[in-house]
């Protein structure tokens, strides 16, 4: 189901990975397993069961992506991580559910044609991001919830 949110300007720590597309799957999931041991930074987790996955920008084919979580407070980071902003603003929440991303990426911008709703092209500015629940993995099988930023059009 789609559904459109307000969500106030939030700071994650990221640990940032760029590559292809294709690399995607194979260079993301390592940080997952980094972030998601109990050790790791526990103190500063908003949700220990919770990580973020943040599309920066896409240049030339290049995502430059960030894996992370929320942040409880001002901790220092380690070397690895830097803190990014997710701006303010509304957004398509979509739960995906499944192996088919791109299918569910689809079904959200089919979707936002059909109510008018502008996304931001080139996917620059924090265009999208997803927020995992750990709980609910599953090697073969994820659930996940998308949020795409809608494009505020002005005058």
């Amino acid at each position: 189901m789609m559904e459109i949110v307000q969500l106030p300007a939030t700071t994650v720590a990221v640990i940032p990975v760029s590559c292809g597309f294709e690399e995607l799957s194979v260079l993301v999931p390592p940080v997952f397993q980094k972030l998601s041991a109990p050790d790791y930074l526990s103190g500063l987790k908003k949700n220990p069961l919770e990580l973020i996955c943040i599309t920066k920008d896409i240049q030339e084919g290049i995502f430059n992506e960030g894996v992370g979580f929320l942040l409880n407070d001002s901790a220092t980071l380690p070397v690895d991580m830097e803190l990014w902003t997710i701006p303010a603003g509304r957004f398509v929440k979509y739960r995906h559910e499944g192996l088919d991303t791109p299918a569910s990426f689809h079904k959200i911008f089919v979707w936002m044609k059909q109510h008018q709703l502008e996304f931001t092209p080139d996917h620059n500015d924090h265009p999208h991001f997803e927020i995992y629940d750990l709980t609910s993995h599953q090697a073969d099988y994820f659930v996940f919830d998308i949020y795409v930023r809608i494009l505020e059009v002005t005058g």
